[in-house]
């Protein structure tokens, strides 16, 4: 009787180490791109962190009657504005500090006006009213103290050393006192 001896193929070692080595390679850019993802998405967040603080800052200081910012605890102070500033906030490692500057703002606005008298008794007097005759004149209107700019700025730097560039983010909106006298 013969014996048959059967070979069994099996995997060797360098083929083992040539397959992890390209499977290594292959996952290498895969990785880098994950990282970037991340680094990108946390940005982004200390970014809408910034909005958030800038938006609560904002909606408390023009819920405030008008004149609440007439005085106060004022780090620079000029005739037509005030600039506070507001307690940091640490979040995440990042820390972000805002301040809040309310300026005076002089409004000129123009209005188109018209003698309606005259043309009322030129309508009684039998003349022909035509309105492509009148004379319209702009009248200027000047508001001084009614009306305060409140811009708010958000300052941080992302986390990751002091080679990271500072970032802000602003935002601003008028408010009118339209209360009569």
């Amino acid at each position: 009787m013969t014996n048959i001896i059967k070979l069994k193929k099996a995997v060797t070692l360098p083929e083992i180490l040539l397959a992890t080595f390209i499977l290594a390679g292959a996952l290498l850019p895969v990785i880098g791109v994950l990282s970037t993802s991340l680094n990108a998405t946390t940005q982004d967040e200390n970014t809408q962190k910034a909005v958030q603080i800038c938006q609560k800052t904002l909606n408390t200081a023009l819920q405030m009657p008008f004149e609440t910012f007439d005085l106060g605890p004022a780090t620079n102070k000029t005739s037509n504005n005030i600039v506070f500033d507001l307690s940091t906030i640490t979040e995440k490692g990042v820390t972000y500090t805002p301040s809040m500057t309310v300026e005076a703002v002089t409004v000129v606005y123009t209005v188109p006006t018209c003698d309606f008298n005259a043309k009322e008794q030129n309508k009684h007097s039998g003349a022909t009213v035509d309105p492509d005759t009148w004379n319209w004149q702009d009248v200027n209107y000047t508001v001084n103290g009614k009306v305060k700019r409140f811009i708010v700025n958000v300052s941080w730097q992302d986390v990751g050393g002091a080679n990271k560039p500072v970032k802000t983010y602003s935002l601003s909106s008028l408010k009118a006192d339209i209360r009569t006298n």
